[in-house]
């Protein structure tokens, strides 16, 4: 396989993970790109800081991610 072949399977793969989230996923993900904490996300959306929480982690299964990563944040921004 060639690197641009791999490189294309890659985004393929990283597009139909991002179709699974919603805009409010999508948006805290802005928000968190923003250098936002849980907490700041949560007191300018008006709820609560688990909340803020729990969606980051839904979020992160549903890229098969186990943790913050601001290149994956990027990715999804940018491949909207």
């Amino acid at each position: 396989m060639t690197p641009s072949e791999y490189q294309k399977i890659k985004t393929d793969l990283s597009r139909n993970q991002i179709s699974k989230l919603s805009a409010h996923e999508k948006r805290l993900l802005r928000f968190r790109k923003e250098g936002l904490s849980n907490q700041e996300i949560a007191r300018g959306l008006g709820v609560s800081h688990g909340h803020v929480r729990n969606c980051f982690s839904i979020i992160y299964k549903k890229l098969q991610k186990h943790e913050h990563d601001m290149s994956l944040i990027d990715n999804v921004l940018q491949n909207q």
